[in-house]
């Protein structure tokens, strides 16, 4: 609970992220990895996304993990989902192993990445929503 309190007061209290605005000028897209430890498909995607954290690391992209593991994780997901204002999407994606990419300024879903497509495939889409 401390991971997330702290991240909500960075991400709100640095002006990344305002209550009424999920987005600045820099901030152009939210990458979402819907995560649990018990998920094979999960643990294939790890690298990816901290591998696609580290490429895209100039603020362009916001990189949220929402860990589904347990009942506190979980509830931990939901209010990162809601502080972000993505709660509705919680109803639409269930499960684990992917990672959603949406605009940051519309909140609409431009692409969901699995483990079919390649590291460089991946960067390739990011870029073309740049």
């Amino acid at each position: 609970m401390k991971k997330i309190v702290f991240v909500l007061m960075f991400v709100f209290g640095t002006g990344v992220i305002s209550a009424q605005d999920t987005t600045n000028q820099k901030l152009k897209l939210i990458a979402l990895k819907f995560y649990a430890d018990w998920c094979p498909t999960c643990k294939a995607m790890g690298p990816v996304f901290t591998d696609l954290s580290n490429k895209f690391d100039d603020s362009s992209v916001l990189f949220v993990t929402l860990d589904f593991t347990n009942s506190t994780t979980r509830k931990n997901a939901n209010l990162m989902m809601q502080a972000l204002r993505l709660s509705h999407l919680l109803n639409t994606y269930k499960g684990t192993g992917y990672i959603v990419l949406l605009d940051a300024k519309s909140h609409k879903i431009l692409e969901t990445f699995t483990v079919k497509l390649t590291f460089d495939e991946i960067c390739g889409l990011i870029k073309e929503h740049l």
